[in-house]
């Protein structure tokens, strides 16, 4: 009788915690990838900033995908590597200066040479990573 309680027990703090966890799940798979883009946009800041390769270091932002490249404009690089976001996840209201996808910083500086935000969105949770003119980069959940 007490192993029937017990399960009884354990099955009902079951109900409660599963949907918890698997809303938690849901909601890290979209900061996961703002916090990866923004860690992106911190390396070519500060690639960009140490002169590495006396080059500018920038990302190009797609819907589905985001460019990391060397140069100081995609058209330009001399290198680039493309990562595809997972199914689902999408990146939305890019607000750039000039309406312009893509962010460089030039060699020697830590400064974007565009600034404003977008959105990473996966259905369940948006997170807004923002880039601000002194290159202050921040991520925040809308």
């Amino acid at each position: 009788m007490e192993v029937v309680v017990v399960m009884g027990i354990l099955v009902a703090i079951s109900l409660v915690i599963l949907p918890f966890t698997i809303s938690q799940i849901e909601d890290a798979r979209a900061e996961n990838q703002a916090l990866s883009i923004a860690s992106e946009l911190f390396s070519s800041q500060q690639d960009a900033y140490s002169g590495r390769n006396s080059s500018g270091y920038g990302v190009k932002l797609n819907s589905d995908s985001y460019v990391v490249f060397i140069g100081d404009t995609l058209a330009g690089a001399s290198y680039s590597d493309t990562l595809t976001l997972p199914q689902g996840t999408s990146i939305t209201d890019i607000t750039f200066t000039g309406g312009a996808s893509e962010v460089a910083f030039l060699s020697g500086s830590f400064r974007p040479n565009r600034t404003g935000s977008f959105r990473i969105n996966d259905g369940v949770s948006i997170y807004q990573v923002t880039l601000n003119a002194q290159g202050l980069i921040s991520v925040d959940k809308i």
